[in-house]
């Protein structure tokens, strides 16, 4: 190249030449300066990218945050709401089977209160089961006809 360069040097005056580095130089300069300028802008646009994926990132991380600690309570609501309703089931099951009667004693009712009407014969002085029989009204019947009047210990027996 340099070669090149100086059969033109010899032709040219010194002012000439001058001028033409200084020219050269300063298209050079100007090439600098805009590729200087372009590394510039395409640095500002980097930045702005990765500003705007930080304040992306930040505003996903918030919302996610806000996600879990709203999923966290719909949570807690479920199992409280679980534990209430289970609670509630127990409680509707217990009164139902305190309000059920048993199928059996109404049968016996039925027949105790048959046996009563019909003749007091039947009854068996000593039940073996003295819960599922009602004694009778002890105001329908006089003192001499129940097999269980009640004695009084300062009275004196009578007799019949």
């Amino acid at each position: 190249m340099m070669l090149a360069c100086l059969p033109l040097l010899a032709s040219c005056s010194s002012d000439e030449r001058i001028v033409q580095v200084a020219t050269e130089a300063a298209d050079r300069q100007a090439d600098q300066n805009q590729q200087m300028f372009e590394l510039q802008q395409q640095v500002q646009h980097e930045r702005q990218s990765l500003s705007d994926g930080w304040t992306d990132l930040n505003t996903q991380r918030r919302q996610l945050a806000e996600t879990r600690r709203a999923d966290g309570k719909r949570h807690r609501a479920r199992q409280g709401f679980s534990v209430v309703l289970v609670a509630v089931l127990v409680l509707v099951l217990t009164w139902q089977l305190l309000q059920a009667k048993p199928s059996g004693t109404e049968v016996e009712l039925d027949a105790l209160e048959l046996m009563l009407e019909e003749g007091r014969d039947f009854l068996p002085l000593r039940p073996a089961n003295r819960s599922s029989i009602t004694p009778p009204p002890q105001a329908d019947l006089p003192p001499q006809q129940l097999s269980h009047a009640p004695t009084n210990e300062n009275s004196t027996p009578e007799d019949p």
